[in-house]
């Protein structure tokens, strides 16, 4: 029979047909829908989407309406369906959804082509058409078809400009743009001033911001924020470092601050704080540079790259000022661009990413086989197909997923069911002997302390007593590919169902539902496991 049984489903409930889990019509090798209904349109515990089961009882009220009072067919108890209408189609007023009684006349007495069934003219006995105005062409509130009054003003009382009785538009502006005060929309008057007397800018009409500084930083009587001015002195005459113009510092009373500098910042040995004395030298004799009087730096090199013994671009070794020799190697062996004079970097591969058997650091060579001869597609090089001379893919298995030792790719899988120690709630595990990923399945009655519990104690992703379907993938190593991969396996299985938070080391995911069974929970698990595994293979 081969990897597929009857009716074109395999073990793992794929078509082989479709190449997916589900048949031409939708249905999975269970009968089910994407959405989880049949073909009779009821879910494996015989609800239909509203909730009734086939003998019209509700699942949640076990009644034959719902929580709203509505029946299998959508009715309530009075015979009408959900958007108010009853089987006939009229309302409880007696009016259709276009709002028209069994005569054909609307609630204001009119008929589809406007004429009043009283007076039997286009007006009502008010004197008003279908569209609510009189013969002079106003309604009862006075406002003709555009919305004004016979004085030209609409209901908020502007006119056709947008103008009302005092000349101001909406916005409360005249036809120059200034409203009652004075000011435009901007908040300026004429001359470019606010309410406060300030200008776009910030300064008033003597050039002062509110903090009362000018354009150039100073207040009125010539000092920044700081307290100091233009020559850097503040009111008493001493600039930023405590110094007269004198050079007497405030607190020593001497040439030299408390720490021993005077006023251009060396102290009494000739050096600034920085270790270098008035001509720009340090102890050694090297300026900020690194270069002494002679114009050498340390190495013997001056601004230029010569060396001051050979006179050349090389020193008595053979290297220049950046360590590199004639053929452009560093002393290490390398090149400036990483590269030994075999072609090879500190890693062995060369420029093209190769190393010296030809192969890049994913293992493929430059025409993408790797030593097995498969191709970055799977295809392999001799037989052009996804098996090589012996039959088997790039994973090692042949087309009935056997491998060389004639064990199945399922023998490399094993389920695991176990318990919890309160409450005898299953745990359904799946371990890749091979991998680094455990699943587990919980179907969760609604314990508030499992809850917490299972979210690993860093947070409560999940701290009601609502049931649900609770899902872990732990990971053994940091792997953010595997991690997006089973990501996009449960939104891609579970559409807008379960909610996900992923951690470095695992995921998280769980699914409110009202009813919780063992036997889903065991079904939910076995479908991500099987898109992980035809993924993979």
């Amino acid at each position: 029979m081969g990897l597929f049984g009857n009716k074109n489903w395999n073990y793992w409930g794929f078509n082989r047909e479709t190449k997916s889990f589900f048949d031409e019509d939708g249905f999975d090798i269970d009968g089910y829908d994407k959405d989880g209904y049949d073909k009779q349109g009821y879910d494996k515990q015989g609800y239909d989407k509203w909730g009734f089961n086939k003998k019209g009882v509700h699942r949640l009220t076990s009644s034959t309406v719902d929580k709203k009072g509505y029946d299998k067919n959508g009715y309530d108890r009075d015979g009408y369906d959900r958007d108010g209408f009853n089987k006939k189609g009229y309302d409880k007023h007696g009016y259709d959804k276009h709002g028209y009684d069994k005569d054909l006349f609307d609630r204001d007495g009119f008929d589809k082509d406007g004429t009043h069934k009283i007076t039997e003219t286009k007006f009502d006995v008010s004197g008003y058409d279908k569209q609510g105005f009189n013969v002079n062409g106003y309604d009862k509130d006075g406002y003709n078809f555009d919305g004004f009054d016979l004085f030209g003003y609409d209901k908020k009382g502007y006119d056709k400009k947008g103008y009302d009785k005092k000349g101001y538009d909406k916005d409360g502006c005249d036809k120059d743009g200034y409203n009652f005060d004075g000011f435009d929309l901007f908040g300026e008057d004429k001359h470019g001033y606010d309410k406060h007397g300030y200008d776009k800018d910030g300064y008033d009409k003597h050039g002062y911001d509110k903090h009362g500084y000018g354009k150039d930083l100073f207040d009125r009587d010539g000092f920044n924020i700081d307290g100091y001015d233009k020559d850097g002195y503040d009111k008493d005459l001493f600039d930023r470092d405590g110094f007269d113009k004198d050079g007497t510092h405030k607190i020593t009373e001497t040439k030299f601050d408390v720490s021993g500098y005077d006023k251009q910042g060396f102290n009494v040995n000739g050096y600034d704080k920085d270790g270098y004395n008035f001509d720009g030298f340090d102890l050694f004799g090297y300026d900020k540079k690194g270069y002494d009087k002679k114009g050498y730096d340390k190495k013997g090199y001056d601004k230029d790259g010569t060396h001051k013994i050979t006179e050349t671009k090389f020193d008595e070794k053979g290297f220049n000022v950046n360590g590199y020799d004639k053929d452009g190697y560093y002393k290490d062996g390398y090149d400036k661009d990483g590269y030994d004079k075999d072609g090879f970097n500190v890693n062995g591969y060369d420029k093209d990413g190769f190393n010296v058997n030809g192969y890049d650091v994913n293992g493929y060579d430059k025409d993408g086989y790797d030593k097995n001869l498969f191709h970055k597609n799977g295809t392999h090089k001799i037989t052009e197909t996804k098996f090589d001379e012996n039959g088997y893919d790039v994973n090692g298995f042949d087309v009935n997923q056997y491998d060389i030792n004639k064990k199945h790719i399922l023998e490399y899988v094993k389920t695991i069911a176990s318990v919890n120690s309160k409450g005898n709630k299953p745990k359904l595990f799946l371990d890749f002997i091979s991998g680094n990923i455990h699943l587990e399945m919980i179907p969760f009655m609604g314990e508030e302390k499992f809850a917490k519990m299972v979210s690993g104690g860093n947070f409560d992703f999940y701290d009601n007593d609502s049931p649900a379907y609770i899902l872990r993938i732990k990971f053994d190593e940091i792997d953010k590919d595997l991690q997006e991969k089973f990501i996009g396996i449960i939104r891609r299985t579970f559409p807008r169902k379960f909610q996900i938070f992923p951690t470095n080391y695992s995921i998280g995911a769980y699914w409110i539902n009202d009813l919780i069974t063992e036997e889903n929970a065991s079904y939910y698990l076995r479908r991500i496991i099987k898109n992980y595994i035809f993924s993979k293979f």
